[in-house]
């Protein structure tokens, strides 16, 4: 028997969330393991839940649905099916690596071609020799690293994203909510934790320093020393920026290559 396909659905529209409740009724191999309405309990839910299949709505309150898998990350993405009233999101959505973008309002049968096409994906996917699946992902993830390690991609607003370059970065500053990114030119604020955007750079050029601070370490000018095992990092354009002391181990390993 074949194991239930687990869907998360997320919409910040009551309705939305029911229409789409509605039509998984007569898939008896279908399991609705959550429902989100905005962006935050989607990330959330997708790395508790564990769902195969995600019907993602675009447009929605703290973060948009493209912004949600950019804070996922590609080694973490189950399939998508994107659904938005907006066709201008389409080439987001599938640059996105959505297998399917639903505008609303959709017929039945143009989501049932969505499902299948899905259902397809996901049988594929678990018919795989299970020994073969961490070596696949271990191998999609490092892909994915090595293309991603020289550039953020950072998601600006309506779906839309900024390539940038890490060696333009001198270094990253927590703020609330969201991570400014320091580059030798502007100041880019990004809707992202620090220890999400740590893991999307190259360990052997940036270093976690403070809870609040990742540095370029090409960036560095000079290190002062200034007790207690804390130090000051001057980087190029002259920003200074301390270190923490629960980073001390890490700083002086740095130092010391």
């Amino acid at each position: 028997m074949l194991r239930p396909i687990r869907v998360v659905i997320v919409d910040d529209e009551s309705l939305g969330r029911e229409r789409i409740r509605q039509l998984l009724q007569d898939h008896g191999n279908v399991e609705i393991v959550g429902e989100c309405e905005n962006g935050l309990q989607a990330v959330e839910a997708i790395e508790h839940l564990s769902p195969d299949l995600v019907f993602l709505d675009v447009q929605m309150p703290e973060l948009d649905g493209i912004e949600v898998l950019t804070m996922l990350g590609d080694s973490r993405v189950p399939e998508v099916i994107f659904t938005t009233a907006y066709a201008e999101y389409m080439e987001q959505a599938f640059e996105a690596h959505a297998i399917d973008f639903l505008r609303k309002p959709y017929r039945e049968t143009r989501f049932q071609d969505a499902l299948d096409h899905a259902k397809q994906r996901i049988h594929a996917r678990r018919s795989l020799p299970s020994e073969e699946h961490p070596r696949i992902r271990a191998l999609l993830a490092q892909i994915v690293s090595d293309r991603a390690a020289d550039r953020l991609k950072i998601a600006v607003k309506n779906g839309l994203f900024r390539l940038v370059p890490t060696d333009e970065v001198t270094c990253l500053e927590a703020d609330a909510d969201y991570v400014k990114v320091h580059t030798h030119e502007e100041t880019i604020l990004w809707r992202m934790t620090m220890k999400r955007a740590g893991e999307s750079l190259d360990p052997e050029k940036f270093l976690r320093v403070h809870r609040s601070f990742i540095v370029n370490t090409t960036c560095v000018r000079k290190v002062s020393h200034i007790g207690k095992g804390e130090y000051f990092f001057e980087l190029e354009g002259g920003r200074k920026v301390g270190t923490g002391r629960s980073y001390r181990e890490a700083v002086e390993a740095f130092l010391n290559t």
